[in-house]
């Protein structure tokens, strides 16, 4: 598991686990991949908008195509997500003390495989003692490089709507990926984002 504190940093630290720990999978169009469990800590601190601006930062000059991935990507979320938030905060509501606060995003025909399935296939909530709510998210496959940041601030931007909608403080974040993968086009913009990040790769990892 890798645990941290906001998103950048998860962003940063996983693909440099996979740089470092990934292996060679069958599919020839992905350089390396592994699974994969981050943990993001008190999500009621993390500003997003913060978040956001400092990938913005970072990212744009190496990676244009940052924005118009995002927009891409939220405005797929909007109906796939969003749209279900009340539904999800209704059911959340009648159940919070149980362990059934799992919701399926895949319809049947995802499970075809010439059908191009959504990665999000799942979400669970997990009500705290001390009033706080967690949300693990779980995905088929996670672009490492491209997708992930971009999918772990929108996951994260629902979880605290979903939060403040019931009252309750946003707690633990997970991120679980079952193929978190870099793919060979891939593969020079991943070591260009580490190589520039001037970062220190110490966050705890429980392998």
């Amino acid at each position: 598991m890798i645990i941290c504190s906001n998103i950048n940093v998860a962003f940063l630290d996983s693909l440099n686990y996979v740089l470092e720990n990934g292996f060679e999978p069958m599919d020839k169009e992905i350089r390396l991949e592994t699974p994969i469990l981050i943990k993001i800590k008190n999500i009621s601190k993390l500003n997003l908008e913060q978040e956001f601006a400092n990938f913005q930062k970072f990212l744009l000059p190496i990676y244009p195509d940052f924005i118009d991935q995002y927009n891409f990507e939220r405005k797929f979320y909007e109906t796939e997500l969003f749209e279900k938030l009340e539904f999800i905060n209704k059911n959340i509501k009648l159940k919070l003390d149980s362990r059934k606060l799992f919701f399926n995003f895949w319809k049947i025909d995802d499970q075809n495989p010439e059908t191009k399935s959504p990665c999000l296939t799942s979400i669970y909530f997990r009500q705290n003692l001390d009033q706080s709510l967690d949300m693990h998210a779980q995905l088929r496959a996670n672009n490492a490089v491209r997708i992930s940041p971009i999918n772990m601030l929108i996951f994260i931007e629902f979880f605290q709507k979903v939060a403040q909608k019931l009252n309750l403080k946003a707690g633990n974040y997970y991120h679980h990926s079952n193929s978190y993968h870099i793919y060979q086009k891939d593969w020079e913009l991943a070591n260009k984002i580490i190589s520039q990040s001037n970062k220190t790769f110490q966050t705890s990892k429980i392998l």
